[in-house]
């Protein structure tokens, strides 16, 4: 049942945790055309808002006059943004710029104080709920996609219910299959329209290329391709234009010279208590707002495909209500976008299908208060039990090689995730890594005996040991491949800051280095992990696990992993370490290889007179018919007869009996 009030409370507890502005040092100006790139200094904590949300925003700095821009881009593993309609000459050496926070909570906050709209929303919740039936006339051929699996091919039917999950795992194709279903929605439905949204412009310009794709691949479908072509569009400012070469046709006629001309008015907003200046501006500023709304206007009324991002979906909600009634509403990447944020906008269309992965990273939510993290740190994922049968789950993938898939299946999906059967020799071979000299095997985990600890110098957590054996493992690996297909990850960005000094020491360049948070739905031929502090808070909240599964599944070919005796305090990594530990030929930090039966020793200590006693909050092994379990034993029963084990591979805690797990022993020992 939604409260309206909690929501609202959520969104304005948020907004008062959320800073108007965000204050960066400058390290240096460089100007290439009308371009301005802007070097940070990376030795501050404000860097950890430098992310693509600031595309778009106000840039101010002081001045006389001051000067104001608008951000381009932002390039946060070089600690740079990009600036376009710089009024002055931006400063350097150690000057402050501010860099003004898009207010979407603001709008949001309207949208949910509107109590018609409110209630609608509400009660749309309720009634979905309810009564979610397929309707069979919603029917999608997939004949026109060969390439479709068994899995992706079920996604079709996804769109015959008012509101269903597509829950996609990473390389599992589900924004090529968005793409696919989309089309084929258009053509089988020759007056429907689609409302495209997804969380960031990267996404969203994937997201509608997919879709056009799609249309250029199967020319048979119900009208033809050119004809849907052109009535897809791609609305805002922020795509990244290489994205379009050859697809111009998906993006409305641009007129920058309107949008530089109000970037200039913003910056010369004149006070209001300068009455006749004030009314002067604002007549302006209304025209040119007024010139840009008349032509997206245009653009809903002859579209039948409208793609955005969510946040800009908020700002155009009045006139997406008014001007472009959807059929369909697909929210991609949705497990990152906050319940209050979804429900807010779903019933603009007929029916919505949710896309994404909730094991992934989740919607970011500043405010500690119980109301936001519930209505904004939380997705619609969060309902996805309540809709069962409107749920598609991909299981085959086609980014990992099999024993990195095997981790990350075992780790976080349940064993469910698999190696698509489609895969041919040539992609097995492109992942084969046994001929290195470097690190042999696709699985690898290095062992470190020293923790992370707190640096005032890098402003957060470090650990020199892994960094140093990062920068040499780098360097061998380097010598072999090229630098470009190497990954490093780390959840610190002091730890980032510390692994490139290490590297630019070492003179090793080219090699990516990035926090976690920056690498989603990215993929790398080599990936190397460093929790860096497993008992650290920051990696034991809910959101931790998610974090973990995007560091490890970006890897294609080779992943390598260095652990602590601190990190296995942490479950997510106890249990990686657990599944990985069984895997063939598993190889450590100093070169050799570990048996399959690992944990032998961990078998012999249920021969023990006093197992399982012995054993509580240890580890150990469990013969069975289908190979072996390993875990921790949790609690034993008063008598010692039974006991209760948490399973690694699959999180589960079951129960034991003590004298049939002796029988299957001592056949191993």
């Amino acid at each position: 049942m939604i409260e309206i009030g909690d929501i609202l409370n959520g969104i304005r507890e948020e907004i008062r945790a959320t800073p108007d502005y965000v204050a960066f040092t400058i390290k240096r100006s460089i100007r290439e055309g009308s371009i301005w790139k802007i070097i940070l200094s990376s030795d501050e904590k404000s860097l950890n808002e430098l992310d693509e949300a600031l595309e778009g925003a106000l840039v101010w700095w002081p001045g006389n006059p001051p000067g104001t821009a608008e951000v381009l881009s932002v390039v946060s593993e070089e600690s740079q943004l990009n600036l376009r309609f710089a009024t002055q000459t931006p400063p350097e050496n150690g000057k402050i710029l501010r860099v003004y926070l898009p207010q979407y909570l603001n709008k949001l906050e309207e949208l949910w104080s509107d109590d018609i709209w409110a209630n609608r929303c509400s009660e749309w919740l309720k009634r979905v709920r309810a009564t979610n039936a397929k309707d069979d006339v919603i029917s999608l051929k997939t004949s026109s996609f060969r390439w479709l699996r068994a899995c992706q091919k079920r996604a079709f039917a996804l769109p015959a219910f008012k509101v269903s999950f597509l829950h996609g795992p990473p390389g599992t194709g589900k924004t090529r299959t968005l793409g696919a279903l989309v089309a084929q929605f258009l053509s089988t439905f020759q007056n429907a329209r689609v409302l495209l949204l997804s969380t960031t412009n990267v996404a969203v310009d994937e997201a509608i290329t997919a879709v056009d794709s799609a249309l250029l691949e199967a020319p048979a479908l119900n009208g033809g391709p050119r004809i849907r072509m052109n009535e897809c569009k791609r609305i805002g400012n922020q795509f990244v234009a290489t994205k379009y070469k050859g697809r111009q046709h998906l993006l409305p006629k641009q007129e920058p010279e309107i949008l530089e001309q109000l970037i200039l008015l913003e910056a010369s907003r004149p006070r209001e208590e300068d009455v006749q200046a004030y009314a002067t501006w604002k007549e302006r500023t209304e025209t040119l707002r007024a010139q840009m709304r008349s032509k997206a206007i245009n653009t809903f009324r002859h579209s039948r495909l409208i793609a955005m991002t969510t946040t800009l979906a908020v700002y155009s909600f009045d006139d997406l209500r008014e001007h472009y009634p959807a059929d369909l509403i697909v929210f991609d990447e949705s497990s990152q976008v906050g319940l209050a944020h979804a429900l807010a906008l779903a019933p603009l269309g007929k029916r919505a299908l949710f896309t994404g992965d909730p094991n992934q990273l989740a919607p970011i939510c500043r405010s500690k208060v119980q109301d936001s993290a519930e209505w904004l740190g939380q997705s619609m994922f969060s309902l996805q039990n309540d809709f069962e049968e409107a749920t598609c789950f991909l299981d085959e993938q086609s980014r990992m090689t099999e024993p990195i898939c095997h981790v990350v299946s075992k780790t976080f999906y349940q064993g469910r995730l698999k190696v698509a059967s489609g895969c041919d020799t040539k992609w097995k071979l492109a992942r084969d890594v046994s001929s290195s000299h470097a690190e042999k095997n696709a699985v690898s985990i290095h062992r470190v005996k020293k923790e992370g600890q707190y640096s005032k110098k890098y402003g957060g957590y470090i650990r020199y040991e892994s960094a140093e054996l990062i920068s040499a493992l780098v360097g061998r690996l380097s010598s072999e491949q090229d630098a470009a297909d190497i990954l490093v990850l780390t959840p610190f960005r002091a730890q980032r800051r510390l692994i490139k000094t290490f590297l630019k020491n070492g003179t090793i360049r080219g090699v990516r280095v990035s926090t976690v948070h920056r690498a989603q739905g990215s993929e790398c031929h080599t990936v190397i992990f460093d929790p860096v502090s497993g008992s650290n808070n920051f990696l034991n909240t809910e959101d931790a696990p998610r974090l973990i599964n995007v560091a490890l599944s970006r890897a294609k070919a080779r992943l390598v992993v260095f652990l602590s005796p601190d990190d296995l305090v942490n479950p997510t990594l106890q249990k990686f370490n657990a599944v990985a530990a069984i895997l063939p030929g598993i190889m450590q930090n100093d070169g050799s290889r570990v048996p399959r039966i690992q944990q032998h020793r961990h078998i012999s200590r249920i021969l023990d007179e006093n197992f399982p006693q012995n054993a509580i909050n240890k580890e150990i092994t469990i013969p069975s018919k289908n190979g072996l379990m390993f875990g921790r034993i949790l609690e034993v029963s008063s008598d010692g007869e039974s006991f209760k084990m948490q399973v690694y591979e699959t999180g589960e805690v079951k129960k034991f009996i003590t004298e049939f797990v002796r029988k299957n022993a001592k056949g191993r020992i």
